[in-house]
This record gives structure tokens, C-alpha cells and sequence, in this order.
């Protein structure tokens, strides 16, 4: 933390992570249309991203780590003459590296197809985990955001005590 710039500053090593998302997959898989809706639940251990929609497609994503460079940067508000911190802007950098995937129920299961699209998705990883990357940033930005606003209810003189 920079008290002079009100900013902090750090990197993450993640172990394990779990996500619940309400998805909606409209999209092409080698021209062919993906659609549907449902929930997703992610599960991140170290090296496994597991997601199951509803609509029985399953998705495994297996990567090597996943670190962050996490930036925060604010300034202070006052209320009722009590100073507290005030985050403006989140900003989070993934290194997600390689991945390897593997999915399954797709095209009602046609497993010509699912073979054929694991088989792409593992060839191009490196170019997939980069596309996805961007994505996770942005989730990772929006949690940091929602972890500081609730942190930020408690005094900055609590948080960071003047050193005697």
C-alpha cells in the first residue's frame, strides 16, 4: 500500500477458487452454433477449471497456475468526520499461461463433433487461453471491486493504524 498515492499494489498465487455463473452460450464452435442456458459452476484447483452447464455440456480447463497483479487505486472520502478509504479503479493482470481442455456434451453429443472440437481447442491452447484471459480479468476486476467496497466500511484509521 502507497499512502501517498492511496493505492495498493500485489501479486496473487491462487490455489483453489469456486464460481457460480448464470450463462447463456450463444455462439459457433467450427461453424457450428452452440446454444443454451443454465448455470455454470466453476471450480479451480491449482490445476482444474470445471465447468458444467445445465444443458449437460461440460467443459474441463486444466491449467498450470494462475497469478495475479492485482492494482487498486482510490481515495479518501469523509462521513460524518470519519475518514475512509474509497476505491476508484480496479485493475487486474492474469498470467494463466497453457491450457488443456476438454469438453463434452455438446451437439447433442455427436462425438465426431466433441472429439473434433477438443482436438481444436488443444491444438490452438495457448491462442485460447489468451482470448479467455481477457475475460477473467474483468470477473477478477469486478469481484476485487466488491471485496473493497465492503471493506472500505470500516474506518481508514482502523485499517491502517498510525504507527507509534
Amino acid at each position: 500500500y502507497d499512502p501517498e498515492t492511496m493505492s495498493f499494489r500485489f501479486t496473487i498465487e491462487f490455489g483453489s477458487v469456486t464460481m457460480l455463473l448464470f450463462v447463456n452460450v450463444n455462439g459457433h464452435v467450427i461453424r457450428i452454433p452452440v446454444e443454451g442456458n443454465g448455470i455454470s459452476r466453476h471450480a479451480y484447483d491449482k490445476l482444474i477449471f470445471l465447468s458444467t452447464f445445465v444443458h449437460c455440456i461440460t467443459l474441463i480447463l486444466f491449467l498450470e497456475s494462475i497469478s495475479a497483479i492485482i492494482e487498486i487505486k482510490g481515495d479518501m472520502r469523509r462521513f460524518k468526520e470519519i475518514y475512509y478509504y474509497n476505491p476508484k479503479k480496479v485493475n487486474v493482470t492474469l498470467d494463466m499461461r497453457d491450457a488443456n481442455f476438454y469438453v463434452k456434451g455438446l451437439f447433442d453429443n455427436n462425438e465426431l463433433l466433441v472429439r473434433m472440437t477438443n482436438e481444436m481447442l488443444n491444438a490452438n491452447s495457448t491462442l485460447v487461453s489468451k482470448v479467455i484471459t481477457p475475460m477473467f480479468e474483468k470477473l477478477a476486476e469486478i469481484g476485487v471491486m466488491r471485496f473493497m467496497k465492503n471493506l472500505t466500511k470500516i474506518p481508514y484509521s482502523k485499517l491502517f493504524p498510525p504507527s507509534k
